[in-house]
């Protein structure tokens, strides 16, 4: 499932550990996307980019939905991205049950469009790793300990409905796709791709109640090296 509104804290971090562990692909070159959100670059609009992620396909769906997460019925269910282009479904295998077919671990290269909700590939879906994928990297530790100066949790978890109450948390595809105050004293949010268009309608929300040193934004896409 992409959104959950106000979940348990448990249920953000696990979206917010999958999108950067599993589905980010993070450039070992630079920590950039994991540091806070005032002192990090927007990641570059109009460029190729790259996930490995789960894919669904249900009857009446004109593509396959890029899956952050399966939700756990059965047949799964998920609403993401529209992809669009060559998905070789026989070639990668997949699970098939009720009209519904889908597969995880797949690699995704592809241009986004998070306001058209699509990812349109510049290369076949597959299972293979590509050369220029960014190398994976542990997420950022978000337990603790609490950082000097951080707002108090009331504040942070303000913020976090702040957005998820927000409309660009309603879209489909939502923007923010989940939003939770952290332990370290931070507000963690994981959006589709962080671009500067995306960073700027997040900060147009938070910046009123928590500083951007403070505000942690995770992308589930990456652009590649």
């Amino acid at each position: 499932m992409q959104h959950r509104r106000r979940g348990p804290i448990a249920v953000v971090a696990a979206l917010l550990t999958v999108a950067v562990l599993v589905l980010g692909m993070v450039a070992s070159r630079s920590d950039a996307h994991s540091r806070p959100a005032g002192a990090m670059k927007p990641l570059p609009a109009g460029t190729d980019v790259v996930t490995w992620a789960s894919i669904l396909q249900a009857p009446g769906d004109e593509h396959p939905q890029l899956c952050l997460a399966l939700m756990e019925s059965y047949p799964p269910q998920c609403k993401g991205l529209d992809i669009v282009g060559d998905v070789p479904w026989a070639e990668l295998g997949v699970e098939e049950s009720q009209g519904v077919r889908w597969t995880d671990s797949v690699w995704l290269v592809g241009r986004v469009d998070v306001e058209a909700g699509t990812l349109t590939l510049t290369r076949p879906a597959s299972r293979t790793r590509p050369d220029d994928a960014p190398a994976p990297r542990e997420p950022q530790a978000w337990e603790g300990p609490r950082r000097p100066g951080a707002p108090s949790q009331a504040t942070l978890d303000a913020a976090a409905d702040a957005v998820q109450d927000h409309p660009m948390s309603a879209d489909r595809p939502p923007v923010v796709l989940a939003a939770a105050g952290a332990p370290d004293g931070t507000l963690r949010l994981t959006t589709w791709y962080a671009d500067a268009a995306t960073l700027e309608r997040i900060h147009a929300v938070t910046d009123a109640l928590v500083p951007r040193d403070f505000v942690v934004v995770e992308s589930a896409l990456w652009p590649l090296e």
